[in-house]
């Protein structure tokens, strides 16, 4: 009901600057981008680990999610996918289930706008499971502390420009914390260095454009990305802005590798159609319940990936997000407002012991202030149960003080070219200093605007 159909897209798919020359090639002076269903997903599956096993690249291509270093695909004994950037250019995606559901065991549900529901080998998941069991990381850092998600966090990513996305399908490992209980999602490279420079254009029906620039040369890279869409349905649409900078810097003894990125969206949200059959009818599929309700959301990540000789790595990071949605959904469509300021640390070490053996170890720290607030602008309308439990006024309001520390060890050992044995163990210990900035208990809160922030029980 709330299903988004995807158009026929008009794309000027790239245009590549040679930086040499300074000179415009164009690859596809206008192409159509509705390419049969299958010739895409052939090409994705070339491009992806869900190759034939006799695919070279299968058995002897690199990942950068199980470890934190580069490794081959054989040592990783979980299932992992990979969709590389021939697949990722051939697609094209406005919305990043465009690109995850080729992959097998991913079925991801798109809802309005930017949003979706996630499914990795389970159940399209609603509610606190849909984002608590996934972890989702960009160039190596995960965009929200742990112990904390938000269901449709992928928009923060800046996957439209991404070089590889890859897949963990289940429990993550040792590197990777308690927020990888399900799975992983992680987004690769937007701002690469030392490719060519392009620019892209995609028009679609609803007033739908997206416009991408890349620029780069050997230390610098960068990735503008902007969209805007009408939306098919009554004040739906949304407009997005992501922007991703890298810089690497590299001699005999050291490796730094800094990536910024930073994310804006507007968007109208439309509610579910309503009615018996409504998704029958082409003109009440186009009507939009909930014109009220939207999201804004921002976010920004700085980091810097430390690599010295002696395979030690370390990666300080800062990270900001915020976000108000009109939670259209729920009785009396409460405001939700949220966001956080966080830095941390990863660390990890490696030492082969022999041909055979390779130990690696690190420690993982992380400091969060994190607040939420849920107020409701208006009484609710319905039962009187439902007048009685949902209060006007506010909801919730709280921050939070979260500091993480999490060591972790993983021994390899390989005494057979087709035998491979690992152990993994990560200890966290997590704390959380909350603070309830309003009445606590189940209790009835009227907010006096004149007072502005008294709340008074009735």
């Amino acid at each position: 009901m709330n299903q988004y159909y995807p158009p026929l897209f008009l794309t000027l798919k790239r245009i590549v600057v040679c930086p040499s020359k300074s000179v415009l090639l164009p690859l596809f002076a206008t192409a159509l981008a509705c390419q049969s269903a299958s010739a895409v997903d052939n090409e994705v599956a070339k491009s992806s680990t869900e190759a034939e096993p006799a695919d070279e690249y299968l058995i002897s291509g690199t990942i950068v999610t199980a470890q934190r270093m580069q490794s081959s695909l054989r040592a990783h004994s979980g299932s992992i996918a990979i969709l590389d950037n021939s697949a990722l250019d051939l697609i094209g995606h406005s919305h990043i289930q465009e690109s995850l559901n080729r992959l097998a065991g991913i079925n991801f549900h798109r809802n309005n706008g930017q949003e979706y529901l996630p499914a990795v080998r389970s159940p399209v998941l609603t509610g606190p499971g849909a984002c608590g069991g996934f972890l989702v990381m960009e160039n190596g850092v995960p965009i929200r502390p742990n112990g904390f998600c938000n269901v449709n966090e992928l928009f923060e990513t800046h996957s439209e420009q991404a070089q590889r996305l890859e897949v963990i399908r289940g429990p993550g490992t040792a590197f990777h914390g308690s927020n990888a209980l399900h799975g992983l999602i992680h987004v690769l490279n937007a701002a690469e260095i030392n490719r060519p420079s392009s620019l892209f254009l995609q028009e679609g029906p609803h007033d739908f454009s997206q416009l991408g620039l890349s620029l780069a040369n050997d230390t610098w890279g960068l990735a503008l990305t902007t969209a805007h869409d009408g939306g098919y349905r009554d004040e739906s649409g949304y407009d997005q802005q992501k922007l991703s900078v890298r810089h690497a810097s590299r001699n005999k003894k050291l490796e730094v590798i800094t990536d910024f990125t930073a994310t804006n969206l507007n968007q109208e949200t439309a509610g579910f159609a309503v009615g018996k059959d409504a998704y029958k009818g082409s003109q009440l599929s186009k009507v939009n319940p909930n014109p009220e309700a939207y999201r804004d959301a921002s976010s920004a990540r700085l980091s810097s990936k430390i690599t010295f000789a002696n395979d030690l790595q370390i990666t300080p990071y800062a990270r900001y997000s915020e976000m108000a949605f009109l939670q259209h959904f729920l009785p009396g469509t409460p405001l939700e407002e949220n966001g956080h300021h966080s830095i941390g640390l990863l660390s990890h070490w490696q030492y082969p012991l022999n041909e055979q053996l390779l130990v690696q170890a690190g420690v993982d720290l992380e400091y969060a202030d994190v607040w939420l607030k849920e107020t409701q602008a208006e009484a609710v309308s319905g039962s009187p149960f439902l007048a009685a439990t949902i209060p006007l006024g506010k909801h919730y309001d709280y921050q939070v003080n979260s500091l993480l520390t999490a060591p972790f060890a993983r021994i390899q050992w390989q005494p057979a070219d087709a035998l491979s044995l690992t152990f993994g163990l990560r200890f966290e210990h997590q704390q959380y200093d909350y603070n309830n900035r309003m009445l606590s208990g189940r209790t009835r809160c009227v907010f006096l605007p004149t007072m502005n922030t008294d709340f008074r029980p009735s």
